[in-house]
């Protein structure tokens, strides 16, 4: 594997291993820079649909907009440039198709079997072809949150919940929200969809499962959501820095995980392991002297590090933003991307630059890095 650099190093003090791919970008040897587009490059909104009485809760990362382009499909990758959701190839960065969109920061696009939902805020999501040709459209809830399960796309706003089929191109069902019952975030995966919200008769946060067919509560759990593993559905309850463990089918409690050394960040669940931050410490060498008196004396010093933590498998250190795909655990800081093997913890690639990161589609062989100057820059993984 090649030597990888510290993200907080200058570019000069690169370390051998590192090939320079531009004149402010450097990659490990996994990765070979092949072009370099100009897209647009907003910002991603993090929206609140809770009422202002609703305390705050941590790892609200499901009210951000993580369906916004890039979007690595099947050949290449999707992008909004100039107006439009443009589709580039990924070995050449040619432009293939273009589709006129509204330039908001409500854009989100999502990519199930040969169809693409695209989401732009105003009420009406479109449906296109892989090759970028329109199929149909559907009215939806405005102001909403997409997101999908594999299977159905799901949208989330202040007014309930919508859950849409791409191949047959209708509403399935719709959930309105209530003075009682606000959902404020959703969790989707596996062909699965959970709703949170905040139960104030307790003054607790819980999670409801739904049924994907209609909508209707399954079963419902205390704690925030984090995610499926298996057949297993896992809530964090904060203050006890403990995950929680339910059956998914029966509704079941099966067990407590304690969170030794967590800290407020990062949480994911991956083959019925957490992955999660924690602050570890570590003590470098001591140093013997000399004192007064002729007493030897050892001082160590402490050194504290941030880091994502398998519990029993691996322990990796991270500085910003993580993002799980495709059995690899990315790292987004400002100065640059670090992907880690989730199975092993081996570093598998490093991206070192100048212009910071700021979202990444894997897929297809190629890891694609949307700066925020709006550059997007398309990298071939080496095998």
């Amino acid at each position: 594997m090649a030597l990888l650099v510290n993200l907080g190093l200058a570019c000069a003090g690169v370390e051998e291993g590192f090939v320079e791919e531009s004149g402010d970008t450097f990659v490990s040897k996994q990765l070979q820079l092949r072009w370099m587009q100009e897209v647009d490059s907003a910002d991603r909104p993090i929206l609140s649909f809770r009422r202002k009485s609703d305390p705050p809760t941590v790892l609200d990362r499901n009210l951000v907009f993580r369906t916004q382009p890039p979007l690595a499909i099947p050949g290449g990758v999707l992008c909004a440039r100039n107006g439009d959701l443009v589709f580039l190839h990924a070995g050449t960065g040619e432009e293939i198709w273009s589709y006129p969109v509204s330039n908001n920061d409500w854009l989100q696009i999502s990519f199930l079997g040969d169809r693409i939902a695209v989401y732009e805020g105003g009420g009406q999501l479109i449906i296109l072809s892989v090759e970028g040709k329109k199929l149909g459209s559907l009215e939806v809830m405005s102001d909403s949150i997409l997101d999908s399960d594999g299977e159905h796309v799901y949208l989330l706003s202040r007014d309930g919940i919508q859950a849409c089929s791409l191949s047959d191109m209708q509403v399935l069902w719709a959930r309105a929200s209530s003075k009682k019952l606000r959902f404020h975030s959703m969790i989707t995966g596996n062909r699965k969809i959970a709703v949170g919200y905040f139960q104030h008769s307790i003054q607790t946060q819980e999670v409801a499962l739904l049924d994907r067919r209609t909508g209707l509560t399954r079963h419902r759990f205390m704690g925030r959501g984090i995610g499926w593993s298996d057949h297993s559905f896992f809530t964090l309850q904060a203050q006890a820095k403990e995950v929680w463990e339910w059956r998914d089918v029966s509704g079941a409690f099966l067990r407590r995980h304690k969170l030794n050394s967590f800290v407020e960040g990062e949480i994911l669940c991956y083959k019925g392991d957490l992955i999660y931050s924690v602050e570890n410490r570590y003590f470098s060498a001591g140093v013997t002297h000399i004192g007064r008196g002729g007493e030897s004396q050892t001082s160590k010093k402490i050194i504290r590090r941030r880091e994502l933590q398998r519990a029993g498998h691996w322990q990796v250190p991270y500085r910003g933003d993580v993002i799980l795909s495709q059995h690899v655990l990315l790292d987004l800081d400002s100065g640059g991307v670090t992907g880690w093997d989730v199975s092993t913890g081996e570093r598998l690639l490093q991206i070192h630059m100048k212009d910071s990161p700021r979202r990444v589609a894997l897929g297809g062989g190629h890891l694609f890095v949307l700066t925020r100057s709006g550059m997007l820059q398309a990298f071939e993984i080496r095998k």
